[in-house]
């Protein structure tokens, strides 16, 4: 992980492009899913300082896009207010931000809110969203604003609330970029105060303008044509994930200064007991003397540190077992794989969608067919290879991950292409396997039917049908 922005965090680039995409659809979930996912390639601050201003200009853009559907009425009187109380007593309250177990619990909070509005939108017929009862609007918007201020992560449950009130997707959006250009404004300037922002870090945000261009391109077009069902169980969705990585987030943290308080009283408890106890050239301790009498027992320092000791030693041995190993081994090597399926999808969908634009389902021109052939598994598995071939022709200053992300298209194009080819040798036999297990020589065979001019399987005595004549 490092702190500046270079050609070793392409990773980064694809993140932050979906993470505007996302919130150029929603109207919100860019901080979160460029924190959760983009903290493993940049350091947070270092990441924050370079993602708000960009985060700041795609506000700017979605609310120029339908300034007049914000709702800077229902933002002045009916969330601000909540939210600014709860931010400042969140501030107040800055000696509580080492809790953990208030972060936990509000990513739980968030977890619980979005699975029930998930089910109430998966119903078979969904009710209309209502808006809350005021109290529970104010309380939850004074404990956005407190996480808020504690924590930096209060947008969730805000969201919640305007989505209820809400019922309009491009008001939405509009009033939620409103509301992220103040907080942002706000914390763009403390980063200025604080001396971090530098023309060091705008150069790198210039850097990730086409990951932003792109994304409010292709996010506005999906933004209006999506409907009203599936816009809102996408942004309960969101904050479902929100939760889910605040919650992990923590529960990481917590893991991690457990482990390291450990080894710090360890080593502490190690100093320590040597000091009191300083071993004998041939490994046992010498006798100490109290009041001119012996001490009866002998103490070490392996028998003071024997609990934390077996517990370090617990700890490493699950780490560096080699199940652990295969398993990190195998999720990398998946994380990849999926970076490549998804850099296909992502060239392919909008690439059909460019070929297909104002031809019907019928029509027989020449890019029709183009866009129906990149849909089969033989054009995703051309397009793997076309992509392949690009990401191999980068220069090496790029970095490994263009190689990498290639190697992967290439297996992915060779491995569809040989499955394609093993079908038409396979395909027959699995056919002939499948009847015979199926025992159809045996089924009962199907009644006759009768037809036009035969009336030769009619028992003795029942009358053909009209038009039906005998032989």
């Amino acid at each position: 992980m490092t702190d500046a922005l270079g050609s070793s965090n392409l990773p980064l680039v694809f993140i932050v492009f979906g993470a505007f995409l996302l919130e150029s659809i929603v109207g919100f979930g860019s901080t979160v899913l460029t924190v959760t996912l983009g903290a493993h390639f940049l350091g947070l601050d270092a990441l924050l300082v370079r993602f708000i201003p960009l985060n700041l200009l795609l506000s700017s853009l979605l609310l120029a896009r339908a300034p007049r559907q914000a709702q800077l009425r229902f933002l002045g009187r009916g969330v601000l207010p909540a939210v600014g109380v709860g931010a400042a007593l969140g501030l107040a309250l800055t000696h509580l931000q080492g809790s953990r177990g208030g972060r936990l619990a509000f990513g739980l909070f968030i977890v619980t809110l979005a699975l029930l509005e998930l089910r109430r939108q998966l119903r078979p017929q969904p009710s209309l969203a209502s808006p809350l009862p005021p109290v529970l609007h104010h309380v939850l918007l004074v404990l956005g604003g407190v996480v808020h201020g504690l924590f930096g992560s209060g947008g969730p449950v805000i969201v919640y609330v305007l989505s209820r009130r809400l019922t309009d997707r491009s008001a939405m959006r509009a009033t939620l970029a409103v509301l992220w250009i103040l907080l942002n404004g706000l914390l763009l300037a403390q980063f200025l105060v604080l001396g971090r922002l530098s023309l060091m870090t705008l150069r790198d945000s210039a850097l990730l303008l086409p990951s932003l261009a792109l994304g409010v391109l292709l996010g506005d077009r999906l933004h209006a044509r999506l409907p009203e069902r599936p816009f809102r169980l996408l942004v309960y969705l969101v904050l479902l994930f929100a939760g889910s990585a605040l919650v992990l987030r923590t529960w990481l943290a917590s893991l991690t200064s457990s482990l390291g308080s450990e080894q710090r009283f360890s080593a502490s408890m190690l100093r320590d007991t040597d000091k009191i106890y300083p071993m004998h050239p041939c490994g046992e301790a010498r006798a100490m003397h109290t009041g001119g009498e012996p001490v009866s027992h002998h103490l070490s320092s392996s028998s003071v540190l024997q609990p934390a000791s077996a517990a370090m030693s617990t700890t490493s041995h699950l780490l560096n077992h080699p199940i652990t190993k295969t398993l990190q081994s195998d999720a990398t090597e998946a994380a990849w794989r999926t970076a490549g399926n998804q850099l296909v999808k992502l060239t392919r969908d909008p690439l059909v969608g460019v070929l297909s634009r104002h031809l019907g389902p019928d029509d027989e021109a020449m890019r029709k067919k183009i866009a129906d052939f990149l849909t089969t598994e033989a054009g995703t598995a051309l397009l793997a290879g076309l992509l392949s071939i690009g990401l191999s022709a980068m220069p090496t200053t790029a970095g490994d991950a263009p190689q990498r992300l290639a190697r992967e298209l290439r297996v992915k194009a060779m491995a569809d292409m040989g499955d394609l080819v093993a079908d038409v040798v396979m395909g027959p036999l699995r056919q002939v396997m499948a009847f015979y297990l199926q025992d159809l020589a045996n089924a009962p065979a199907p009644a006759p039917e009768l037809t036009t001019g035969s009336a030769d399987s009619l028992p003795l005595g029942v009358a053909a049908p009209e038009g039906v004549t005998t032989g």
